[in-house]
C-alpha cells in the first residue's frame, strides 16, 4: 500500500502568484522580439543567480540588454498588486483545515521574498514552513534544496507532495522521492483528489 501524504509543498510563482515572464510582458508595450529577449533572460544565469541571492535587483538589470524594459519587467514581478491564484489558495484554506502540513519550496529572490513573503502575511503564515532559494544559495532543480526543505522540517518525501509549474523542478523532486504534481490553472482540485484517491484518501479527504 502506498503511503499516505501527510505534508504539501507549494510552488509560488505561477502556482501561488499569478503571472510569468510571458503573461507579465503582455502588459508592457514593446516588440516581440523584444518580449521573447526578455523571457529568454528570465531562464539566463544571471536571473538564476539573482533568484539565488547571489546578485542584487540593481546587478540583474546592469546586466541586461535593453535596461529600461527589463526594469519594467521586474517592476510588474514584484508589484505589490501582483495577484495571487484564487483556486491554490481555496486549496491551501481547505488543505489546511484537514490537518495537512503545507510547505513552501520557491525560486524567489531577496527582492520578491520581502515583497511577498514578507509583505502579504496573512497569506504566507498559513504555511508550516518556508524555503526560498534566496535565503540558501540555492535554486530549484538543484537537489540540495529539496533537502534543505526536508532536513529542515523533518519531511519524509515518501509522505510528501510537491506541486510546481515547472516539468524540470517535478523531475527532480520525483528523482528524490518526492511525489510531484504538475501546476495547470483550472485543473489542481481535480488533480489533488485523484492522487488522493490513489492512496486511498479520498473518503476521508473529499473536496
Amino acid at each position: 500500500m502506498q503511503a499516505d501524504i501527510t505534508s504539501i509543498i507549494f510552488d509560488i510563482g505561477g502556482v501561488l502568484l499569478d503571472g510569468n515572464a510571458h503573461s507579465l510582458l503582455q502588459e508592457l508595450d514593446l516588440p516581440d522580439d523584444e518580449k521573447t529577449r526578455l523571457v529568454d533572460f528570465t531562464k539566463s544565469e544571471a536571473w538564476r543567480c539573482w533568484d539565488a541571492g547571489k546578485i542584487t535587483q540593481g546587478d540583474l538589470v546592469a546586466l541586461g540588454d535593453n535596461r529600461p524594459a527589463l526594469k519594467a519587467l521586474l517592476s510588474l514581478f514584484l508589484s505589490a498588486n501582483r495577484a495571487f491564484i484564487d483556486e491554490t489558495w481555496q486549496m491551501v484554506n481547505e488543505l489546511r483545515g484537514r490537518g495537512y502540513k503545507l510547505y513552501i519550496l520557491s525560486n524567489f529572490s531577496h527582492e520578491s521574498y520581502e515583497t511577498f513573503v514578507l509583505g502579504r502575511p496573512e497569506f504566507f503564515n498559513l504555511f508550516d514552513g518556508i524555503v526560498c532559494s534566496s535565503k540558501h544559495g540555492k535554486i530549484k532543480p538543484d537537489p540540495e534544496i529539496y533537502l534543505e526543505l526536508f532536513y529542515r522540517f523533518k519531511i519524509d518525501p515518501a509522505n510528501a507532495l510537491f506541486i510546481d509549474d515547472s516539468w524540470e523542478n517535478i523531475d527532480a523532486g520525483q528523482k528524490i522521492g518526492l511525489k510531484g504534481l504538475h501546476y495547470q490553472p483550472g485543473t489542481l482540485k481535480e488533480k489533488l483528489a485523484d492522487m488522493l484517491f490513489e492512496r486511498r484518501q479520498l473518503k476521508k479527504y473529499r473536496f
